[in-house]
């Protein structure tokens, strides 16, 4: 996480949770195999219908659901313990944008040169706008969320545990339990979990985790092993429960989603899965190469869901072809494994580049100069 906010929230004191870091790395292969199997993409789920394999495709994409509510409970975690205030905030977010931006503008015109696309300079201007215009719609959400976190943080910190339980509680409530019921309408906006309110309500969790010592079980008190049974098999019920969900209320007439984002299974399998992988110790030989893919990780969303790859990437792979054979495993390793790779690789070039030129430095420099002079207007 070393250019970006997302993947730079790390543990602000000397003990770095790498558990954590290894799960970002996992998270990056769940939102690359939710995307591969997913209606809008890879059509690999609507389209399998033989058996084993459509239990194989819907049990890996139950499993992959909490992906984007263990991004922002992260989030939430290390912004309320690093307490940056809004002028750090807004300098962090802007290396997020150049990140951002450079997947923007080079997958535009990388598409445009392999497959001899026409450009057109409105089109190239709009990548230069990738956040405001929604194309990424999780770092949409994401930004202003941050931007709001150092306002966030002192409201909460004005509660005191039990109030802070209180206000999750009455945010389940809210954006989980009544749309649940109602068929997620967005009367009161959380919208599928797609939304700044949801991220709000995982926001506050992440800070209440943050906020108690004992998410992170002592080794020597014995219960290590125990809280990872715990937490590991919370995941996997609570996956078991969405995955045989829809196959039990369709014969009982019942036409309720556990799937979204915001349903209350899906927000129990993030936090299950967060604290089972911040209670994993690890070894101190893999800790360089674990941090390291970690900080690149976020470059496999950047990557496969900008615009115009996305455009030609899943037309010209066509993995639903393979939905009801054999080959569908191997189609979806390669598949999945190749992006991350090419990710990895493209993003660690691009900050290399970026560090050697001192781009994020000059970058900063002037967004912290801009900040400055608008408050010194507002004041």
């Amino acid at each position: 996480m070393n250019e970006n906010n997302i993947q730079n929230q790390i543990n602000p004191y000397n003990n770095r949770n790498y558990g954590i870091d290894l799960l970002r790395i996992l998270l990056a292969f769940m939102v690359l195999s939710l995307h591969f199997n997913a209606g809008g993409t890879g059509k690999v789920l609507m389209n399998t219908t033989v058996v084993p394999w459509k239990w194989i495709v819907s049990g890996v994409t139950t499993l992959c659901y909490p992906a984007v509510n263990c991004y922002v409970l992260i989030s939430g975690f290390f912004m309320y313990k690093q307490k940056a205030d809004l002028r750090k905030q807004v300098k962090s977010l802007s290396k997020l944008w150049l990140m951002v931006l450079f997947f923007s503008v080079i997958g535009y015109l990388c598409v445009a040169i392999v497959f001899v696309k026409e450009t057109s300079c409105i089109e190239l201007i709009k990548r230069f706008f990738p956040v405001s215009r929604g194309k990424w719609w999780f770092f949409t959400v994401y930004f202003a969320m941050s931007l709001l976190s150092p306002f966030i943080n002192s409201m909460l910190d004005t509660l005191d545990k039990t109030y802070h339980r209180i206000l999750i509680l009455l945010l389940l409530v809210m954006c989980s339990v009544i749309p649940m019921f109602n068929n997620w309408e967005g009367q009161l906006g959380s919208n599928y979990g797609y939304s700044l309110l949801w991220f709000f309500v995982l926001y506050v969790t992440g800070a209440y985790l943050a906020d108690n010592d004992n998410v992170v079980v002592n080794e020597s008190n014995g219960n290590k092993f125990v809280c990872l049974g715990l937490t590991g098999g919370g995941y996997l019920v609570s996956s078991a429960i969405v995955f045989c969900s829809g196959p039990l209320l369709g014969r009982l007439g019942i036409s309720i989603e556990l799937t979204p984002y915001n349903s209350l299974l899906t927000y129990i399998q993030a936090i299950t899965l967060l604290l089972f992988f911040m209670n994993i110790k690890i070894k101190k030989k893999f800790r360089k190469v674990i941090g390291s893919l970690s900080a690149l990780s976020l470059a496999s969303y950047m990557f496969h869901c900008q615009e115009d790859i996305e455009s030609v990437l899943w037309s010209n792979l066509k993995p639903w072809e393979y939905a009801n054979c054999p080959t569908i495993i191997l189609v979806f390793l390669a598949t999945i494994v190749t992006l991350f790779v090419v990710s990895v690789i493209i993003g660690f070039v691009r900050n290399k580049v970026a560090r050697f030129i001192g781009l994020d430095i000059k970058i900063m420099g002037l967004v912290d100069s801009i900040y400055m002079k608008v408050v010194k207007i507002l004041s």
